[in-house]
């Protein structure tokens, strides 16, 4: 049961980055729906720089210190049966924290091409859902 608790850790850290870049995270839709394009775009801008990255880049520092300790005592379960080397599963705290922050970058870049870009080469980012008149503008 260990293993799999171990094993779905992984699977959520690994797919933070992955639900941000393709908005699937929870947000106030009742509120954001009424909003235009460009102000849900400056939400994000806002959010991502503000909180996202900051945030992501804390949580990368304490879970290395968190992992680093781990492995320095050779960190093993407290069940008899339980799993050796804890500090793998820590690792894995590191790396899904990793991707977050790529994601929030990625998510970065599209706001601010979307804000300050030249018209032309601007991209639709992805965690906007774009109605059909602002796709043809």
């Amino acid at each position: 049961q260990e293993l799999e608790w171990h094993f779905h850790t992984a699977l959520f850290l690994m797919v933070l980055g992955y639900g941000f870049i393709h908005n699937r995270h929870v947000r106030v839709d009742f509120i954001r729906e009424t909003l235009n394009t460009r102000t849900k775009v400056w939400i994000d801008f806002l959010g991502t720089s503000l909180l996202m990255l900051p945030w992501v880049c804390v949580l990368i520092y304490f879970s290395f210190i968190y992992a680093r300790e781990s492995y320095i005592i050779n960190e093993v379960s407290a069940s008899l049966v339980g799993l050796s080397h804890r500090w793998i599963i820590k690792s894995f705290m590191i790396a899904g924290f990793i991707c977050a922050l790529l994601s929030g970058i990625a998510v970065w870049l599209q706001t601010v091409i979307m804000l300050f870009g030249t018209p032309g080469y601007r991209l639709d980012p992805m965690t906007i859902d774009l109605t059909k008149n602002e796709e043809q503008s």
